[in-house]
C-alpha cells in the first residue's frame, strides 16, 4: 500500500518517467502560480472570521474587505 502512494506520488510529480527534468519542467513550475493563487485569494478573501466569501465592501477606515453579508451586519 504504502509503496503505491509513493509510486503514484513520483508519477504525480513527474519524476518516474523522465527523471528529474519532468519534475522541474512539470510539477515544480507550478508551485509559483499556486503561491500567486493564495497571494490573490487572502487578499480578496472577506477579512470577517470564518466567512470565506469574496469580500467587495471596504470597511470605513478601508483597512479590510468585507462580504456583503457581513457588512450589511457590522453597520
Amino acid at each position: 500500500m504504502l509503496k503505491n502512494i509513493w509510486e503514484w506520488f513520483l508519477w504525480f510529480t513527474g519524476v518516474t518517467d523522465a527523471g528529474w527534468s519532468a519534475w522541474w519542467g512539470g510539477f515544480f513550475s507550478c508551485l509559483p502560480l499556486f503561491g500567486v493563487f493564495a497571494v490573490v485569494w487572502r487578499r480578496l478573501k472577506c477579512h470577517a472570521p470564518g466567512c470565506h466569501r469574496i469580500g467587495l465592501h471596504r470597511t470605513a477606515d478601508g483597512l479590510y474587505v468585507l462580504c456583503s453579508k457581513t457588512s450589511s451586519r457590522c453597520t
